[in-house]
């Protein structure tokens, strides 16, 4: 059984141009960032939300973070670069997408110097997180845990990408959740079927929306993540 602590989250749908993200950093925390890219900065405003409602965050806590679309927009640049200019990617661009930068970022603004592990699957990057911390060869007693993808523009070349029809909505989103096992009263708890369950309909950045959106909502039913986890809020005495 994992115990959630606090949540912080952000869900945006997708303009002509992107937003500036690297301002709200900076209005969040006094701090430019130079050589970030637009992964990073969304991954660093949703731990810092989720570090807001929490208080505090353990130094020792574990760090999770999750993608289906891994350092999308960077990749799509170095190939670009590569196939139509014929240059090699620039240190940065190869940088961000072969290691796990975003990481060294949170750590570093939140003060944490626990274990880091970037997780990609297809569809369901959240849910393969969540099944490592039930293995009982996880010993982390608090987990931060992140599933973020990031917007890539133009956006009728995203659509396209992926297959979708040519006036579909397109959002980006980092969605973070603090795990702690100590915890007296956690806000929900998640736990491990003792049966496969039919998968679930939501999939992919679908799927820590609706989790966010239980857990800040009023519903204290039961909620499926996957085909092997539920979510459920502890019944409180009136």
């Amino acid at each position: 059984m994992l115990k959630i602590r606090a949540t912080g989250s952000l869900h945006e749908l997708l303009g002509e141009a992107p937003t500036d993200l690297r301002a709200r950093l900076k209005d969040e925390t006094g701090q430019s960032f130079r050589r970030i890219n637009r992964y990073n900065e969304l991954a660093l405003l949703g731990a810092l939300r989720c570090r807001k409602h929490a208080g505090v965050i353990a130094e020792d806590t574990a760090l999770y973070l999750a993608c289906d679309s891994p350092m999308l927009a960077d990749s799509v640049k170095i190939l670009q670069g590569i196939e139509i200019e014929r240059r090699p990617p620039s240190p940065f661009e190869f940088m961000n997408i072969s290691g796990n930068m975003a990481g060294y970022y949170i750590a570093n603004q939140l003060g944490l110097s626990g274990p880091q592990l970037a997780l990609h699957r297809n569809h369901a990057g959240l849910e393969a997180v969540l099944e490592l911390l039930m293995l009982q060869s996880a010993q982390h007693r608090r987990a931060l845990i992140g599933y973020v993808e990031e917007g890539v523009w133009p956006l009728p070349e995203q659509r396209l990408r992926h297959g979708f029809p040519t006036n579909a909505p397109l959002s980006e989103c980092s969605h973070w959740y603090y795990f702690d096992q100590d915890c007296a009263a956690p806000s929900a708890v998640i736990e491990i079927t003792d049966h496969m369950l039919p998968t679930s309909a939501t999939q992919g950045m679908e799927t820590p929306l609706a989790l966010s959106r239980y857990l800040a909502g009023t519903d204290t039913g039961i909620m499926r993540l996957g085909s092997a986890l539920t979510v459920r809020k502890p019944v409180t005495e009136s």
